[in-house]
């Protein structure tokens, strides 16, 4: 599996990542964009405005969903990764540096395994699957894009990203879950806070 990873991002550098700076720099905005997760927040913020808007009342499935998704970032980074321990592929084969100097890419910092940008875009797709299926095509094509522009830049090898795939596939799962059972009172008790303040102001 590691000759496999070495390989498959010794390949992606020499084809890719240093033949075509546009596509460098597509990898690079992908990449930033999602750091911490923000692009998902802001779009799950955004889908949820708009479908409270549509409905005339509140929706926060995608917030809750969040939470949990969170919180099994926060294992991954701070647990799993620093227990594997793995180097970046940028750390380990000699080219990804420069690159990084062209297109001004600051140097990812932290372990190998998995990748969290793609735990998080997954689960977040995930959730949008489950929110509303017509939705999911745009957010898993993004969730895909995001995974192959950490491989594009050598911040995680392949099998960092297949992992990535799949936990965060289970963590949308488990999040799903949880929105499911919670999302419903979560909604009831801000529909009525807003239904009871309508009430309050139109008999003034």
């Amino acid at each position: 599996m590691f000759y496999t990873d070495n390989w498959i991002s010794t390949w992606v550098l020499e084809n890719i990542t240093s033949q075509n700076e546009f596509i460098a720099r597509i990898a690079k905005f992908l990449s930033e964009i999602n750091s911490f997760g923000q692009m998902w927040l802001l779009l799950a913020i955004v889908i949820t405005v708009v479908y409270s808007i549509r409905k005339k009342k509140a929706s926060l499935y995608l917030i809750v969903a969040i939470i949990p998704v969170c919180l099994i970032w926060a294992l991954s980074e701070y647990g799993l990764k620093e227990w594997v321990g793995r180097l970046r592929p940028y750390q380990e084969i000699e080219g990804f540096t420069a690159i990084y100097d062209l297109i001004n890419y600051k140097y990812p910092s932290g372990a190998s395994f998995p990748s969290n940008h793609t735990l998080v875009s997954f689960a977040a797709a995930f959730i949008v699957f489950k929110f509303d299926k017509k939705l999911a095509p745009y957010a898993y094509v993004l969730a895909i894009l995001i995974a192959l522009s950490r491989l594009v830049l050598g911040a995680h090898y392949a099998s960092d990203i297949i992992a990535g795939m799949g936990l965060g596939t289970l963590a949308g799962v488990i999040a799903s879950l949880i929105a499911d059972k919670l999302s419903p009172k979560v909604d009831n008790f801000i529909n009525l806070k807003i239904e009871n303040r309508k009430k309050k102001n139109a008999t003034r």
